[in-house]
């Protein structure tokens, strides 16, 4: 509570903004400093004779709520998703940072 307040946040605040109706985005839990490796590094890791490939990964099927064995293609660095194919049938998906395991 203390540290609550000293950031100026009071009980109702926290109420109003934990409130059962709202839902949180799972990208204000992201920490980026807790990644293992750059995209970079990821990059370097899916070359071969210096050209990328893919990088081997899981991925989740929110139709399915199972994380899937799927292929890193490509990044867009600007909202930060992956171009992926499933590995099972080789269809494209585009997902968030947060929906992937390296």
């Amino acid at each position: 509570t203390r540290l609550l307040e000293a950031e100026g946040v009071d009980r109702q605040t926290l109420k109003a903004a934990l409130a059962p109706s709202d839902d949180l985005p799972l990208k204000i839990m992201d920490d980026k400093d807790m990644e293992p490796r750059t995209w970079e590094e990821w990059l370097k890791i899916g070359s071969t004779n210096e050209q990328f490939e893919f990088l081997p990964a899981r991925a989740f099927s929110v139709e399915e709520s199972i994380w899937r064995p799927c292929k890193v293609l490509d990044r867009t660095e600007d909202d930060d998703t992956y171009r992926c194919v499933w590995a099972d049938n080789n269809e494209e998906i585009l997902l968030p940072r947060l929906a992937i395991m390296f």
